[in-house]
């Protein structure tokens, strides 16, 4: 019985050993019959040896101590029973330190800050170190001051209102279709007024294109303020009465000069100025005369005529800006 088992131990150990033995080991072959002996040491060294245990077998790993490098270390928690007295409680001269930088703060702001100043206009002050000059302080900015606005033209109805209040109601018309027209209306929005379609503001500005059509307008005028006068004259001269009063010959006849009649040409150019502009002369010789005088000659010495000479008066009159501008 021993020795079937021990054979049968031989055939199951050759078969396992054909897989993993070299290949320069012989094989025994069926003729040769092993011995007991044989059959045991070869089951011997052919039987699997069990792997030694490690010491992770014995010594399981601990949790605690199996620390990840991802996760980050644990900080300590400090026991506020073992803090330092002086960490915990700041000392009594560590607290004066704070105290005085508190007050050398609080008294630097307090020396800083700038003493009220009285609002309200001031009286102007005068240096008088110097016997011989006294130097003006001027007083502090009042709010209160008025400015004055930039000058601006009048809007066309206003333009319109003035030439008709100054020329005794003759306007800019002309002759169409036997109605007259009035120009100013057609050429409105040229002129800068809103048409509340492409414009809502109106145009306040003196350009070149209000300038030109302010020069046809006083052109227009003056002709026919002249011809108005001149009508009147001759109808006196014809012994007709004449309701109208004198528009642009006011104190002086159609022939006067400043040489023939100087005090009617320059009572005339004053009543003109206080009309058109507002501005009342009463010196004869003021500055502001000169030029229209100089004006008035050059007329009639380029025409020959002192009436033409009254027309660029008009003219310049109209188109001056103390006409149009306010």
């Amino acid at each position: 019985m021993r020795y079937f088992l021990l054979a049968w131990l031989a055939v199951m150990a050759g078969c396992d050993d054909s897989r993993t033995r070299a290949p320069d080991t012989p094989i025994p072959t069926s003729s040769e019959e092993p011995s007991v002996s044989s059959v045991e040491e070869t089951a011997a060294t052919s039987r699997p040896v069990d792997p030694a245990p490690s010491d992770d077998a014995n010594n399981p790993p601990n949790d605690a101590e199996d620390v990840s490098p991802t996760t980050p270390a644990a900080v300590p928690q400090q026991n506020p029973d073992s803090m330092n007295a002086d960490d915990a409680h700041p000392t009594a001269e560590h607290q004066s330190n704070d105290e005085s930088d508190d007050d050398r703060a609080s008294s630097g702001s307090t020396e800083m800050a700038p003493t009220p100043s009285h609002a309200g206009p001031q009286a102007a002050e005068t240096d008088q170190s110097d016997s011989m000059a006294a130097n003006l302080i001027r007083p502090q900015e009042d709010e209160t001051r008025l400015t004055i606005r930039p000058l601006r033209r009048m809007n066309v109805d206003q333009l319109n209102a003035a030439m008709r209040s100054v020329s005794g109601g003759i306007g800019w018309t002309e002759r169409r279709n036997n109605a007259d027209v009035d120009i100013f209306v057609q050429l409105a929005s040229t002129l800068g007024k809103p048409d509340y379609a492409f414009a809502t503001e109106e145009e306040l500005e003196a350009t070149v294109i209000f300038q030109k059509f302010l020069d046809d307008a006083a052109r227009s005028i003056c002709t026919k303020m002249l011809i108005a006068d001149l009508e009147a004259f001759e109808a006196e001269a014809n012994g007709e009465q004449v309701e109208s009063e004198p528009r642009l010959l006011i104190h002086v006849g159609p022939d006067d000069t400043l040489d023939t009649d100087y005090e009617a040409v320059i009572g005339n150019l004053q009543t003109l100025l206080s009309r058109f502009h507002g501005r009342v002369v009463t010196d004869p010789n003021a500055p502001l005369l000169h030029q229209w005088q100089w004006l008035h000659r050059t007329g009639t010495f380029v025409t020959g005529d002192p009436a033409e000479a009254w027309l660029g008066v008009c003219v310049a009159l109209f188109t001056h800006p103390h006409f149009y501008m306010y």
